[in-house]
């Protein structure tokens, strides 16, 4: 059975660490939706996962995109095909969240 657990809360709340911490130990895998950390010229300033973290467990949706206009609608349709994908392989997932205005849909 695929499960998915979704972590939201207010902006430097400890979502992505929490999310990462407990990645380590259940084998999940975490998928970004925060509205800034898409952006691959922002890693420092959005706090997005260092490189180490990134090889320790696999993140998608991290800066990814450049210098373009990216709404929630861009976010939804990739969401979707990595749905596709992690419910193929049957894996588990977080989904971490920043900006809860992803959720309002």
């Amino acid at each position: 059975m695929n499960k998915s657990i979704f972590i939201v809360g207010p902006t430097c709340a400890g979502k992505n660490d929490f999310a990462y911490e407990l990645s380590k130990h259940f084998s999940f895998e975490i998928i970004n939706a925060d509205s800034m950390q898409v952006y691959k010229q922002l890693r420092i300033l959005t706090n997005r996962p260092t490189d180490k973290e990134l090889k320790i467990v696999p993140h998608h949706l991290y800066g990814h995109i450049n210098n373009q206009e990216y709404s929630v609608n861009h976010w939804i349709n990739e969401l979707n095909k990595l749905f596709k994908i992690f419910i193929a392989e049957i894996k588990s997932l977080f989904l971490s969240e920043e900006q809860d205005f992803m959720f309002k849909l």
